[in-house]
Protein backbone atom coordinates (compact mmCIF):
# COMPACT_ATOMS: atom_id res chain seq x y z
CA UNK A 1 0.00 0.00 0.00
CA UNK A 2 1.30 3.40 -0.99
CA UNK A 3 1.97 5.81 1.52
CA UNK A 4 -0.69 8.29 0.35
CA UNK A 5 -3.47 5.24 0.30
CA UNK A 6 -2.17 4.93 4.00
CA UNK A 7 -2.38 8.14 5.09
CA UNK A 8 -5.85 8.68 3.23
CA UNK A 9 -7.11 5.81 4.84
CA UNK A 10 -5.99 6.88 8.49
CA UNK A 11 -7.39 10.43 8.31
CA UNK A 12 -8.83 12.94 5.47
CA UNK A 13 -9.41 16.40 6.49
CA UNK A 14 -12.47 18.11 6.36
CA UNK A 15 -10.96 20.58 3.55
CA UNK A 16 -9.71 17.74 1.37
CA UNK A 17 -13.08 16.46 1.71
CA UNK A 18 -15.18 19.51 0.66
CA UNK A 19 -12.72 19.79 -2.05
CA UNK A 20 -13.37 16.18 -3.30
CA UNK A 21 -17.34 16.74 -2.67
CA UNK A 22 -17.55 19.56 -4.91
CA UNK A 23 -15.20 17.54 -7.61
CA UNK A 24 -17.92 14.62 -7.30
CA UNK A 25 -20.66 16.78 -7.69
CA UNK A 26 -19.66 18.59 -10.87
CA UNK A 27 -18.24 15.93 -12.49
CA UNK A 28 -21.68 13.88 -11.99
CA UNK A 29 -23.57 17.18 -12.59
CA UNK A 30 -21.92 17.54 -15.98
CA UNK A 31 -22.62 14.20 -17.29
CA UNK A 32 -26.36 14.02 -16.56
CA UNK A 33 -26.41 17.97 -17.72
CA UNK A 34 -24.69 16.57 -21.04
CA UNK A 35 -26.60 13.48 -21.36
CA UNK A 36 -29.87 15.92 -21.10
CA UNK A 37 -28.78 18.59 -23.13
CA UNK A 38 -28.29 15.07 -26.03
CA UNK A 39 -31.61 13.71 -24.88
CA UNK A 40 -33.82 16.41 -23.61
CA UNK A 41 -33.42 19.89 -25.88
CA UNK A 42 -34.52 22.93 -23.87
CA UNK A 43 -33.25 21.88 -20.81
CA UNK A 44 -30.48 24.54 -19.48
CA UNK A 45 -27.92 22.80 -16.54
CA UNK A 46 -28.71 24.36 -12.80
CA UNK A 47 -25.85 26.16 -11.37
CA UNK A 48 -24.61 25.89 -7.89
CA UNK A 49 -25.52 27.83 -5.14
CA UNK A 50 -24.23 28.18 -1.20
CA UNK A 51 -20.90 26.25 -1.30
CA UNK A 52 -20.32 27.94 2.34
CA UNK A 53 -22.56 25.33 3.48
CA UNK A 54 -21.06 22.90 5.42
CA UNK A 55 -20.66 19.02 4.40
CA UNK A 56 -24.10 17.55 4.77
CA UNK A 57 -25.61 20.40 3.55
CA UNK A 58 -23.28 19.80 0.32
CA UNK A 59 -24.14 16.45 0.36
CA UNK A 60 -27.83 17.38 0.48
CA UNK A 61 -27.53 19.82 -2.54
CA UNK A 62 -25.93 17.51 -4.63
CA UNK A 63 -28.44 14.79 -4.36
CA UNK A 64 -31.24 17.16 -4.75
CA UNK A 65 -29.38 18.08 -7.89
CA UNK A 66 -29.16 14.51 -9.15
CA UNK A 67 -32.87 13.85 -8.08
CA UNK A 68 -33.89 16.58 -10.47
CA UNK A 69 -31.31 15.90 -13.09
CA UNK A 70 -33.00 12.21 -13.32
CA UNK A 71 -36.69 13.22 -13.45
CA UNK A 72 -36.12 15.35 -15.79
CA UNK A 73 -35.16 12.63 -18.07
CA UNK A 74 -37.55 10.27 -16.85
CA UNK A 75 -40.67 12.64 -17.55
CA UNK A 76 -39.09 13.16 -20.90
CA UNK A 77 -38.06 9.43 -22.44
CA UNK A 78 -39.62 7.51 -19.66
CA UNK A 79 -37.93 5.73 -16.76
CA UNK A 80 -36.70 2.34 -18.36
CA UNK A 81 -34.90 4.86 -21.27
CA UNK A 82 -33.87 7.72 -18.93
CA UNK A 83 -32.16 5.02 -16.71
CA UNK A 84 -30.41 3.84 -19.52
CA UNK A 85 -29.13 6.70 -21.07
CA UNK A 86 -28.19 8.26 -17.33
CA UNK A 87 -26.20 5.25 -15.84
CA UNK A 88 -24.29 5.25 -19.27
CA UNK A 89 -23.16 8.66 -18.75
CA UNK A 90 -22.35 8.25 -15.17
CA UNK A 91 -20.86 4.92 -15.70
CA UNK A 92 -18.17 6.62 -17.59
CA UNK A 93 -17.99 9.79 -15.33
CA UNK A 94 -17.24 6.99 -12.39
CA UNK A 95 -14.46 5.58 -14.56
CA UNK A 96 -12.80 8.60 -14.57
CA UNK A 97 -13.51 9.55 -11.02
CA UNK A 98 -11.98 5.99 -10.64
CA UNK A 99 -8.67 6.77 -12.65
CA UNK A 100 -7.79 10.23 -11.01
CA UNK A 101 -8.16 8.64 -7.43
CA UNK A 102 -5.79 5.46 -8.77
CA UNK A 103 -3.37 8.66 -9.23
CA UNK A 104 -3.44 10.31 -6.45
CA UNK A 105 -4.19 7.96 -3.70
CA UNK A 106 -1.41 5.19 -5.31
CA UNK A 107 -3.42 2.46 -5.65
CA UNK A 108 -2.16 -1.03 -6.46
CA UNK A 109 -4.03 -3.14 -8.50
CA UNK A 110 -4.72 -5.68 -5.84
CA UNK A 111 -8.33 -6.37 -4.00
CA UNK A 112 -6.80 -4.60 -0.52
CA UNK A 113 -5.97 -1.52 -2.51
CA UNK A 114 -9.50 -1.35 -3.72
CA UNK A 115 -10.89 -1.46 -0.92
CA UNK A 116 -9.23 1.49 1.30
CA UNK A 117 -9.14 3.55 -2.03
CA UNK A 118 -13.28 2.90 -2.15
CA UNK A 119 -13.64 3.58 1.70
CA UNK A 120 -11.89 6.97 1.25
CA UNK A 121 -13.73 8.12 -1.51
CA UNK A 122 -17.10 6.97 0.00
CA UNK A 123 -16.12 8.46 3.47
CA UNK A 124 -16.46 12.23 1.09
CA UNK A 125 -19.72 11.13 0.13
CA UNK A 126 -20.94 9.85 4.02
CA UNK A 127 -21.09 6.46 2.92
CA UNK A 128 -19.93 3.25 5.03
CA UNK A 129 -19.83 -0.45 4.06
CA UNK A 130 -17.88 -3.55 4.75
CA UNK A 131 -16.57 -5.63 2.10
CA UNK A 132 -15.72 -9.74 2.08
CA UNK A 133 -13.53 -10.87 -0.41
CA UNK A 134 -12.27 -14.18 -1.28
CA UNK A 135 -10.73 -16.21 -3.89
CA UNK A 136 -11.68 -13.58 -6.88
CA UNK A 137 -15.02 -12.53 -5.53
CA UNK A 138 -16.81 -10.54 -2.95
CA UNK A 139 -19.90 -8.20 -1.75
CA UNK A 140 -19.90 -4.50 -0.84
CA UNK A 141 -22.55 -4.13 2.10
CA UNK A 142 -23.89 -0.29 2.58
CA UNK A 143 -25.08 0.17 6.14
CA UNK A 144 -25.43 3.88 5.71
CA UNK A 145 -25.89 7.03 3.08
CA UNK A 146 -26.08 10.39 3.55
CA UNK A 147 -27.28 10.64 0.17
CA UNK A 148 -30.36 8.07 0.65
CA UNK A 149 -32.46 10.35 2.37
CA UNK A 150 -32.48 12.79 0.12
CA UNK A 151 -32.71 9.78 -3.39
CA UNK A 152 -35.64 8.23 -4.83
CA UNK A 153 -35.45 4.52 -6.08
CA UNK A 154 -34.87 5.71 -9.68
CA UNK A 155 -32.18 7.85 -8.67
CA UNK A 156 -30.31 5.73 -6.61
CA UNK A 157 -30.59 3.30 -8.98
CA UNK A 158 -29.04 5.84 -11.94
CA UNK A 159 -26.18 7.20 -9.56
CA UNK A 160 -25.20 3.13 -8.40
CA UNK A 161 -23.89 3.41 -11.60
CA UNK A 162 -21.15 6.01 -10.80
CA UNK A 163 -19.82 3.62 -8.06
CA UNK A 164 -19.47 0.78 -10.23
CA UNK A 165 -17.73 3.25 -13.12
CA UNK A 166 -15.37 4.39 -10.15
CA UNK A 167 -14.34 0.35 -9.27
CA UNK A 168 -13.87 -0.39 -12.73
CA UNK A 169 -11.25 2.60 -13.11
CA UNK A 170 -9.25 1.88 -9.99
CA UNK A 171 -8.70 -1.47 -12.03
CA UNK A 172 -9.88 -2.67 -15.22
CA UNK A 173 -10.04 -5.98 -13.71
CA UNK A 174 -12.46 -5.01 -11.10
CA UNK A 175 -16.41 -5.20 -11.52
CA UNK A 176 -18.96 -4.54 -9.13
CA UNK A 177 -22.57 -4.43 -9.56
CA UNK A 178 -25.27 -3.41 -6.96
CA UNK A 179 -28.35 -5.45 -6.57
CA UNK A 180 -30.38 -4.05 -3.71
CA UNK A 181 -30.65 -0.55 -2.36
CA UNK A 182 -31.46 1.22 0.57
CA UNK A 183 -34.17 3.50 -1.41
CA UNK A 184 -35.97 0.46 -2.20
CA UNK A 185 -36.84 -0.28 1.09
CA UNK A 186 -34.01 -2.72 1.83
CA UNK A 187 -32.06 -2.41 5.33
CA UNK A 188 -28.43 -1.82 3.49
CA UNK A 189 -27.65 -1.80 -0.38
CA UNK A 190 -25.63 -4.70 -1.35
CA UNK A 191 -23.20 -5.38 -4.40
CA UNK A 192 -21.27 -7.92 -5.79
CA UNK A 193 -17.34 -7.72 -6.52
CA UNK A 194 -15.54 -9.18 -8.78
CA UNK A 195 -11.92 -8.90 -9.13
CA UNK A 196 -10.35 -11.21 -12.48
CA UNK A 197 -6.95 -12.53 -11.82
CA UNK A 198 -3.99 -11.89 -14.18
CA UNK A 199 -3.86 -13.67 -17.75
CA UNK A 200 -1.22 -17.14 -16.89
CA UNK A 201 -1.69 -17.06 -13.28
Amino acid sequence: MSLRLAIASAYLPKRTIRKELFHVEQVTNSALDEAIRANVPGHAPRGLSGNDMGLEGLRDRMARGHVERVAIMMEALGREKALEVARLALYQAGIQLGKEARGKLGVRDVPSDLQKAAKVLYRVLGIEFTMSYEDGRGEMRVHRCALAKEYDSSTCAVLCATDEGVVHGLSERAELKFAQHLTSGKPECVAEFRFRKEEGK
